[in-house]
């Protein structure tokens, strides 16, 4: 009967939380926040509509209220909907996500190249979002990469590899935020069908 003992806490001696386990109590805690801060997932869809047609942080945060951290956090992912948080695969992929920033750890699984990429998947996401909606050549996203998006890494090489399809996210990073491979697949077909040469900047 001894390999059968259920522990009273899922962590004690050393005993792995289950997944169910580790979602159930970051929606215990978000919910708890989320009162407090009156964060709720209109507030986070409404964000996310702002940012993807190109409205600066600055001003998402007066229209809507809020702190720079809440509109950053919502933007790069580590805020997401009470509602994304019931569904499985979008949860596993958030608390993988969370403990991968605060361990600073590489995703083993992705390849050489992923791995060299300078740029994460929510951002690529974001640029990428922005660039479908309003289109801009490589000079230009690299200028504006800094204060738009908060990158100072983009070059024009980094800037012509996003925009031509060449940096590339894979499947199992998905999704990201509320964009799925199959919407990140549409996207970058068009912005790198696009001919840049008669762009200017």
């Amino acid at each position: 009967m001894a390999d059968h003992i259920v522990y009273e806490r899922p962590s004690a001696q050393g005993v792995e939380k289950s997944i169910s386990h580790k979602v159930a109590m970051s929606t215990t805690i978000t919910m708890q926040k989320r009162e407090t801060s009156g964060l709720t997932d209109d507030i986070i869809d409404d964000v996310r509509r702002r940012l993807a047609r190109g409205d600066k942080n600055v001003d998402v945060e007066k229209a809507l209220k809020l702190t720079r951290k809440q509109v950053s956090s919502i933007k790069n992912g580590v805020v997401i909907k009470l509602s994304e948080l019931a569904n499985t695969t979008i949860a596993e992929k958030f608390l993988e996500d969370k403990k991968k920033r605060i361990n600073g750890e590489m995703d083993t699984g992705l390849s050489a190249s992923q791995k060299r990429r300078k740029l994460s998947p929510e951002k690529v996401i974001e640029i990428l979002t922005y660039v479908f909606n309003n289109p801009i050549g490589y000079a230009r996203l690299k200028n504006e990469a800094p204060e738009r998006f908060g990158i100072t890494t983009v070059t024009v090489d980094i800037a012509k590899c996003l925009l031509k399809g060449k940096t590339r996210l894979v499947e199992r990073e998905f999704p990201v935020g509320d964009v799925t491979f199959e919407r990140y697949t549409e996207m970058i077909d068009v912005i790198a069908a696009r001919d840049y040469s008669t762009m200017r900047g």
